[in-house]
């Protein structure tokens, strides 16, 4: 920015060198004001730039932290989903055991009804065959 100005200047008419020295510069008093309120208008740049690197800075690091947050929620939602797998493989495997003990009950009601009509077979072919043998 600055080279940009002194390059401006240097371009102007009015500017002229009488003296024999360095230090001395004739530049209009119109130039200088211009120059003046570049220099103002840079140096009031170069403050808005701090300031917004500086922002950049915090808000960086503040997305870095809610990066970390999601990430932690990520692992959460994982670990969550694998337990929501688990419950619902030992619900299937619970639904499986039910319905073996429900196959099995009633198979052992079969079985009793079957015993009990052997039962009370045995006992009227024994009553019969013992009025047979005794008559």
């Amino acid at each position: 920015m600055l080279i940009a100005l002194i390059s401006l200047l240097l371009t102007y008419k009015g500017i002229s060198q009488t003296a024999s020295t360095d230090s001395v510069t004739c530049i209009p008093n119109a130039q200088l004001r211009k120059a003046i309120n570049l220099i103002e208008v840079g140096k009031v740049h170069k403050e808005e730039l701090d300031a917004s690197v500086f922002k950049i800075g915090k808000l960086e690091s503040l997305i870095l932290t809610k990066d970390g947050i999601i990430g932690e929620y990520k692992k959460k939602d994982l670990y969550n989903d694998s337990l929501i797998v688990s419950y619902k493989s030992i619900v299937q495997n619970y639904q499986k055991s039910l319905s073996n003990s429900e196959l099995s009950f009633s198979l052992q009601t079969k079985k009793l009804r079957r015993e009990k009509l052997k039962k009370w077979g045995t006992l009227m072919l024994g009553v019969a065959t013992g009025y047979l043998i005794f008559k």
